[in-house]
């Protein structure tokens, strides 16, 4: 199960908090917010964790943030 932990506005900003949480072995995934898929139309991402893991991501945050 995923659990989103993080919202971003640009994929680019999403697929830095991805790539932070694999370094800490967490499996993450980045998915538009809406519901409805359009590329032209994405204003925010999803950042989504193993549901497992969650307490490491919250870990990570508190030291960043």
């Amino acid at each position: 199960m995923w659990v989103e932990v993080k919202r971003e506005p640009d994929i680019a900003a999403a697929q830095k908090w991805k790539d932070t949480f694999e370094r800490a072995s967490v499996p993450a995934r980045i998915l538009p917010a809406a519901e409805r898929i359009d590329a032209t139309d994405v204003s925010e991402y999803r950042v989504l964790v193993s549901a497992e893991r969650v307490h490491v991501v919250n870990e990570i945050l508190r030291k960043m943030l």
